[in-house]
């Protein structure tokens, strides 16, 4: 069962920290806005996330993996394209919707997945299904 909360709280980790790196850079190509706030937000919660999965990791005697160098490279060229198309309230909106969704599908996929972890690193995958889901429902009123 140990190896099974490690892996579930790596895939934890790993879907924050994708949701947080496409935050910081959404961030850098938009202007002040009730909708840039509305990311600081939940780029708050992803850290949270990431901070309680970090936590649980290294008291199972592991350490998180930072996401890829190329995974980086994609998702802040993805980033960059959509921006640079349109930076519009709306087109940001729908991008960080487009995230949020694949989040709650590799989310409810890992939940399913893993039923057999410890009740408390289950609780956090369901945290961050939670906002997930909160996060698509809160961009809505930018579209």
């Amino acid at each position: 069962m140990k190896d099974s909360n490690i892996d579930f709280l790596k895939l934890v980790y790993h879907n924050a920290k994708m949701g947080e790196e496409a935050i910081v850079n959404t961030l850098k190509n938009i202007k002040e806005s009730p909708l840039k706030d509305a990311l600081r937000r939940q780029r708050m919660q992803y850290r949270e996330i990431l901070k309680e999965a970090k936590d649980m990791l290294y008291q199972y005697g592991e350490a998180p993996e930072d996401l890829g160098f190329f995974t980086k490279m994609q998702l802040r060229s993805a980033i960059k394209f959509n921006t640079l198309v349109s930076n519009s309230e709306s087109h940001v909106a729908e991008m960080m919707m487009q995230g949020s969704n694949m989040g709650i599908i590799d989310m409810t996929r890992e939940l399913n997945e893993y039923d057999d972890v410890d009740p408390e690193v289950r609780n956090l995958g369901e945290k961050l299904l939670m906002i997930e889901e909160e996060n698509f429902q809160n961009m809505r009123r930018f579209l």
